[in-house]
């Protein structure tokens, strides 16, 4: 115990990252794996040409999960996950429309309108503290 308080002193947004390390790399293995369902996924919210972005997302997913799970070029892996996670965030919003705010009530089920939307602003969220800790220490350099 006194191990692990130590070394979340030096180290304190290390669940975090971690956690959000984890999250990106299942992710990034859950498209491969279900390839197709990704596919329709980013078509259904109006993300074109799918396949390439999907695969473009995979890559970034899995490289961004594993830089954070080694504590490696956090400010390149923030920035990266920042990047693609806006993009689905504001496709999103645009493919929702009006329905976003009539359909709010769904917020705790998983589907792709306010739940993902809400989804992934919190890991945005996170990986903004991540990446201002990262910057403000130099560990992404």
């Amino acid at each position: 115990m006194k191990r692990l308080k130590e070394n979340l002193r030096k180290d304190p947004v290390a669940p975090l990252r971690i956690g959000l390390g984890l999250v990106f790399l299942l992710a990034g293995i859950h498209r491969i794996v279900f390839f197709g369902l990704a596919v329709q996924n980013f078509t259904d919210v109006g993300l074109r040409p799918a396949p390439a972005l999907v695969v473009l997302a995979i890559i970034a997913e899995l490289i961004a999960g594993i830089l954070f799970l080694l504590n490696r070029r956090m400010v390149q892996a923030c920035l990266l996950i920042m990047a693609v996670m806006l993009v689905g965030i504001f496709a999103s919003v645009i493919r929702a429309g009006t329905s976003l705010w009539q359909n709010i009530n769904e917020v705790f089920m998983l589907t792709y309108t306010p739940t993902d939307i809400v989804l992934h602003i919190s890991y945005v969220i996170g990986i903004l503290t991540v990446l201002l800790w990262a910057m403000g220490e130099g560990k992404g350099k």
